[in-house]
């Protein structure tokens, strides 16, 4: 399954203007859409799809093609009848090498390669499918639709736009599209309609990825606004989502400069010095742990295997992190050394920092470690 990007398109026009614009883009009842009607968007009407390249974008096409170079293939003398230019067949090929990454086509099969390629599809049917893809790169600069569609000038995005909201009226229309947001489509939207202003916002469902908005008049991009920094990408995409960050687990760290996850790793619960608090091998530091939290840092022995004092900081032997609720006090030396007042023990269970901050777990029996 793909990521799916929200997009959210405002417009600026007449009421009236508006409904002629939202009916003459949307889905017909008469299409395969799951959703039609006035607040859908069917890319279509703005970018039409060429027919031909409405065929498989997989290993068939490829085998195809091949199947197709070689018959037309000048050096090919035991397959095919009808043979390009030396000079255009050479072109051909270097332009069907350069369409795709990681792919180099096959140009010459032999006999028992093209055996093994019609396994499965009839010569005729290959050949033919081979052909139609060859055309329409030579056409339309795309060998199917999947190339076609993930261009920058088309469509930006390999389906046509889905999970449509719910239009109640106003100006504006949500909808969503796989991986990528649909610039170009906006782009011609708006030279469609070049009256109308129209801004675009769009958010990743991974919060961290592609977010921000782009305002168009006339075909013309006029104003870009992009998130300057973590914080306010995060709070940014979050809000086009029409959502909380803490909806995905997000809070503020111990920074204040980002946000971390409370609910994707755990760590293991440990009572340190009296109270309750987590354990992680790698070395945390506040740009890590949320905030209201506390991180310190043990220091192992020197044979790197004995715990024997918990500081501020280390930065020799360090033997793992920990995190608490409240802060500990480590005088003015600001470390302590680990003996029968001061202790570390494992209580044998792994939570999340979610869990912890909201107290979920349990305080069971320690289990004894080696320190000195």
């Amino acid at each position: 399954m793909p990521n799916h990007v929200i997009n959210r398109l405002e417009f600026e026009c007449p009421e009236e203007r508006l409904k002629e614009i939202l009916s003459a883009i949307c889905y017909d009842d008469s299409s395969e859409a799951e959703q039609t009607g006035i607040g859908t968007i069917d890319f279509n009407k703005i970018t039409p799809m060429p027919p031909s390249l409405d065929i498989e974008s997989g290993s068939s096409t490829d085998r195809g093609i091949n199947l197709y170079l070689t018959s037309v293939n000048p050096s090919v003398r035991y397959y095919g009848k009808e043979k390009m230019d030396p000079v255009a067949f050479t072109s051909l090929v270097e332009r069907l090498n350069g369409s795709r990454s990681f792919l180099r086509h096959n140009a010459a099969l032999t006999p028992e390669e093209i055996q093994n390629a019609t396994l499965y599809h009839s010569e005729g049917e290959l050949l033919q499918l081979g052909k139609t893809a060859v055309e329409n790169l030579m056409q339309y600069g795309a060998t199917t639709w999947y190339d076609w569609r993930t261009r920058g000038d088309t469509w930006n995005t390999k389906w046509n736009s889905y999970n449509a909201y719910d239009y109640n009226g106003g100006n504006e229309i949500c909808f969503q599209t796989a991986w990528s947001a649909p610039h170009p489509i906006i782009e011609k939207l708006s030279s469609m309609y070049p009256e109308v202003t129209i801004k675009h916002s769009w958010a990743n469902e991974d919060l961290w990825q592609s977010c921000g908005s782009k305002t168009y008049r006339g075909g013309e991009m006029i104003e870009y606004e992009n998130p300057y920094d973590d914080m306010n990408h995060l709070e940014t995409a979050a809000s086009i989502w029409d959502s909380s960050l803490e909806d995905y687990g997000l809070v503020e760290n111990a920074s204040r400069n980002s946000y971390v996850n409370i609910e994707n790793e755990t760590y293991e619960l440990v009572s340190v010095c009296g109270q309750p608090g987590l354990f992680s091998n790698g070395k945390l530091t506040e740009d890590d742990i949320p905030r209201g939290l506390f991180v310190y840092h043990l220091r192992s022995g020197s044979n790197g295997e004995q715990i024997c004092a918990i500081e501020n900081r280390v930065s020799v032997n360090h033997g793992g992190s920990i995190v608490t609720s409240e802060p500990l006090d480590l005088g003015k030396t600001g470390f302590l050394l680990f003996d029968d007042e001061h202790t570390l023990n494992f209580m044998g269970e792994d939570i999340t920092f979610g869990q912890f901050m909201e107290g979920d777990f349990e305080t069971k029996e320690a289990v004894d470690i080696e320190q000195n």
